[in-house]
């Protein structure tokens, strides 16, 4: 029944797009024009052009952050069918609650996210019978009858907010079970492919210079063209499509915040205006991560994993037992691999718990300089768009003569999201072309910069036009 749904979804956005291709004009809903809607609806289609390179020689656990990807695609294969359709409310209420005498804005935005791909629905049977295989191995009980560690192929990637355990503890156990009653199974289609949700949700108020934005938003600082450098505040849906030709306005992820906007100066010298931005966003209410997929087989843009952690697990295990040591190449299992899934793997991307501690927050001076400059310095505290892994070996055990090995049975492949300081600044002006310059310093990693010109042409127009830092410089708060 579900399936029909988000079925009946990409219907009507397919109509949609088709319908209201080329319009741009909003639909009022009141004589004064205070309230309107708009929306955008798209379809987009990706077939693959080249054949997918799978792991090639042996796949040790030295080489499972590299090689290929597992799943054999091939040359007019069907990545994405993307049907997206993004409502959007807005309203100025000035006139509404006769506020106008004391307020300079008063307005409010909603808007929605529908977005379906078909990739696991009637895409190629690769991508719907991994997710298959995923869901099939995560519920099935290991050979010693455990569930939530792994032990069948491919290996499951859980989420939770508990710490994974240590060996040699003496409450691992207890801390064992908290954590797998905590966690759940990352379903790439629930997470990934079928989105319904309010995206936007805010509320404006300004009074003169003071400017003050309430709910759930984005919000860029810096100078971004694919790369991001200092626009790092929002989490980024890097499986929405490519790095370098989606629009990152819809791959970022909104976060509920508090923005204001104060205006210190106006026309004074050089400055042709001068304000200090901060904005915060409370951990004891969102703590939204970007998602991680490490497992290549799942989606046609997650990285290149390299081999299965299970699959690597059991080749390197009998190898072990039976003294064989050659592993085969590529994703492969040895053949008549003895004690299969004798150690269990999985994958646990720990999140952070909502509390105060860790929230974002940061602050930033903007100005303009001789009416055509726009300067501006940064230092905010966020978390890392990629997580970190760390490999837990639990449960060890020692293996008998003549191998006489100790091999851990649970290993754990924690994933984790680090905090990040950002400082950094950015220039930027428009005179016949838009010239773009940022540099950002992240604590305990090294310094980056970037410039970037652009000639008048009508492309790089329409970009600028769309670019704050490259429209004419204003005072506006917003």
């Amino acid at each position: 029944m579900r399936g029909w749904c988000w079925r009946i979804i990409a219907v009507g956005a397919i109509v949609g797009s088709l319908t209201l291709a080329g319009s741009s004009s909003a639909l009022f809903l009141d004589e004064d024009k205070d309230f309107r809607f708009t929306a955008t609806f798209y379809t987009q289609t990706r077939f693959r052009l080249q054949e997918s390179e799978g792991p090639k020689g042996p796949q040790t656990q030295l080489g499972f952050y590299s090689g290929g990807t597992p799943l054999d695609t091939h040359v007019g294969n069907l990545v994405q069918w993307r049907n997206y359709a993004a409502p959007v409310f807005e309203g100025n209420m000035l006139r509404l609650f006769g506020v106008d005498r004391y307020l300079d804005d008063l307005s409010f935005r909603f808007a929605g996210r529908f977005s379906y791909d078909g990739i696991y629905d009637f895409g190629p049977d690769e991508f719907r019978q991994s997710l298959r295989r995923y869901k099939v191995s995560a519920a099935t009980p290991a050979n010693d009858g455990s569930i939530g560690l792994g032990g069948n192929q491919p290996a499951p990637i859980y989420q939770g907010t508990a710490k994974v355990e240590e060996e040699g503890d003496p409450s691992k156990a207890a801390r064992r079970a908290a954590r797998l009653r905590d966690q759940e199974l990352y379903d790439p289609r629930n997470e990934l492919a079928q989105q319904a949700e309010a995206w936007e949700i805010y509320l404006n108020v300004q009074k003169g210079p003071a400017f003050l934005r309430l709910g759930r938003q984005n919000l860029s600082w810096g100078e971004t063209d694919g790369v991001r450098l200092l626009d790092v505040i929002n989490p980024i849906d890097n499986f929405f499509g490519l790095t370098f030709d989606e629009d990152l306005d819809e791959k970022r992820i909104p976060l509920w915040m508090v923005r204001t906007n104060l205006q210190l100066i106006r026309n004074w010298g050089p400055l042709s205006s001068f304000g200090v931005e901060t904005f915060g966003v409370p951990g004891i209410i969102d703590t939204t991560q970007s998602p991680t997929l490490f497992q290549g087989f799942l989606h046609p843009y997650a990285p290149p994993t390299g081999c299965d952690a299970q699959m690597i697990a059991d080749n390197n295990i009998g190898a072990l037992v039976t003294g064989d040591s050659s592993v085969p190449s590529g994703c492969r299992n040895a053949p008549d691999t003895p004690f299969r899934g004798l150690v269990k793997t999985s994958l646990y991307e720990r999140l952070p718990r909502k509390t105060w501690k860790h929230s974002r927050f940061g602050a930033r001076l903007v100005g303009v300089l001789f009416n055509g400059y726009t300067a501006s310095l940064a230092a905010y505290r966020t978390w890392a768009d990629a997580p970190a892994p760390r490999v837990h070996y639990l449960d060890r055990i020692a293996l008998p003569q003549p191998v006489g090995l100790t091999i851990p049975l649970s290993p754990v492949i924690e994933l984790t999201h680090g905090r990040e300081t950002i400082v950094g600044g950015t220039l930027s002006f428009y005179q016949h072309g838009c010239c773009q310059g940022s540099y950002g310093w992240r604590r305990g990693t090294s310094s980056a910069s970037r410039v970037r010109c652009s000639s008048p042409t009508r492309a790089t127009a329409r970009r600028a036009s769309s670019t704050p830092s490259c429209r004419r410089p204003t005072s506006s708060a917003g």
